[in-house]
């Protein structure tokens, strides 16, 4: 977990003083080191909120300022005088006292968040706060352009990676903090029920992230008695999502795979529904019929036969004829060439197979995971970062999005090599390239306003010009987080 700075609160002639730990010279940006947040703060008119600060410190808040009234923000470059309610956001030298001062009214500061400029995880939990700030009620956003310009869609696949994102926010930072960020992933998911019946198979991506993470968050011990309303509900979700995927398998039963969705002769499978069928095996562990299990552990062998080829690579999808279950093709949709290797597709791959592997305690698709992650072993660039594409010549655009998705993985896979001796050997090469991966990917992270934007994420590199490849997506964000999380419960 994030380290909290509560212990080092005192409170001093009305002036709320906060002293932070430490840090060595060598930093690691995959590493967080300190970060302080306080959902709710009330200033009366002329009191102050000052932190001491031994860093370069970045902070965030949402300012509410009574009419009439002034607050004054100083980072120790002169104040800041802030007339109307907005969020803020300041970059200070360290060491160096971060000041608020209210005058002339009661100011209200929500969300206020201050963090090491170096600590790339952090800076995320204020890119979130910012996002949550500009966002209305279920809005969800695919991401952000290199302007910090958003662009949002309620109906596209990743609606659901918004209150994901949230809840991995939320399990990375303890206490008050902590808390904040799951009540704005709790809104965020209400606001997204609805969705599971569509016919595609992203209702896995959907409700996997929003509605299960939730259920995950919330519904275990003496927390699910106290939301036990909320549990059922979100249950009743996520069962109706695999209930989606168990009918679009039925419009493929030839072939045996979970297609894109149920209409047209044709039927294509993508190397991504290794990521969706995870809300199969959880529905199967929590209702008790196996049909889902048995659904998903099919789907899965076939994909790994069909799509994952000898040297650990992997095409993007198979091509179907729906009646006979025959193969029309295997290729790719959005990488550089059919032989090609998507680097995104190699990490729904990294990911799906470990996970997969853990759940169904199958040491056979462990293999393939194995096999997927020394694909990205051996050909993963000096910088940390893979390519759009890994046939990519050098050069060409690179993929943030893509290393958090398989840094994340590479974390999933340690744990289920964990689970199933015998298979792998030492975890130690994959969590340390998970860290390696995760390190280079965060050092990207903007430290200055806008903080936190995370750059250099690719939707579709054939979409040239499209505002979506060079800026932010918020599935890269949340897999960044999940990294981040998974990183340091290792530790």
């Amino acid at each position: 977990m994030l380290l909290t700075l509560a212990a080092g609160v005192a409170c001093v002639a009305g002036v709320l003083v906060v002293v932070t730990v430490g840090h060595t010279p060598a930093f690691d940006p995959a590493r967080p080191r300190a970060v302080f947040v306080q959902p709710y703060w009330v200033l009366a008119p002329g009191n102050s909120l000052e932190r001491s600060l031994p860093f370069t410190w970045a902070a965030s808040m949402d300012l509410q300022v009574p009419r009439g009234g002034v607050v004054t923000v100083d980072s120790g470059a002169g104040p800041t005088t802030v007339a109307h309610s907005r969020h803020l956001e300041q970059v200070g030298l360290g060491p160096g006292t971060l000041a608020i001062h209210a005058i002339g009214g009661r100011a209200v500061i929500r969300a206020l968040i201050i963090s090491d400029t170096r600590d790339g995880a952090a800076l995320l939990l204020h890119r979130l706060a910012e996002l949550h700030a500009r966002l209305r009620q279920g809005q969800f956003p695919v991401g952000a352009d290199v302007h910090n310009r958003l662009h949002i869609d309620s109906t596209y696949w990743t609606s659901g990676f918004w209150p994901g994102a949230l809840w991995q926010a939320a399990a990375l930072v303890p206490g008050n903090g902590g808390r904040m960020f799951a009540s704005w992933a709790l809104a965020a998911t209400f606001a997204h029920l609805g969705r599971e019946r569509a016919d595609s198979h992203d209702v896995g991506f959907q409700s996997g992230q929003s509605s299960l993470a939730a259920w995950e968050s919330l519904c275990h011990g003496r927390s699910a008695a106290v939301h036990r309303a909320i549990c059922a509900r979100l249950k009743r979700s996520v069962v109706a999502a695999a209930g989606e995927l168990m009918a679009l398998e039925r419009s493929n039963a030839r072939a045996g795979t979970i297609p894109t969705d149920a209409t047209g002769p044709n039927a294509d499978t993508l190397i991504d529904s290794g990521m969706s069928i995870g809300i199969l095996l959880w529905a199967s562990r929590v209702t008790g019929d196996l049909r889902y299990a048995r659904v998903a552990s099919r789907h899965a062998h076939l994909v790994a036969r069909l799509l994952v080829r000898r040297d650990g690579s992997t095409a993007q999808a198979v091509k179907f004829v729906r009646a006979t279950g025959r193969v029309l093709s295997i290729g790719t949709r959005q990488g550089l060439s059919a032989s090609s290797t998507w680097s995104r597709g190699q990490g729904w791959a990294v990911y799906g197979f470990s996970v997969s592997a853990l759940e169904l305690q199958d040491r056979g698709l462990l293999r393939v995971a194995l096999q997927t992650a020394e694909y990205v072993r051996r050909h993963l660039p000096g910088g940390g970062v893979p390519r759009w594409d890994y046939n990519a010549p050098r050069g060409a655009a690179i993929d943030t999005s893509a290393g958090a998705i398989t840094a994340a993985g590479l974390f999933h896979l340690a744990a289920a090599c964990r689970a199933l001796p015998g298979v792998c050997g030492s975890t130690k090469p994959w969590t340390a390239l998970g860290r390696r991966m995760l390190a280079a990917l965060l050092a990207r992270a903007r430290n200055a306003p806008p903080l936190g934007l995370l750059p250099d994420q690719v939707l579709n590199q054939h979409g040239q010009g499209c505002w979506c490849n060079g800026g932010e997506l918020m599935f890269g964000d949340s897999y960044a987080l999940e990294a981040a999380r998974l990183a340091q419960a290792r530790r």
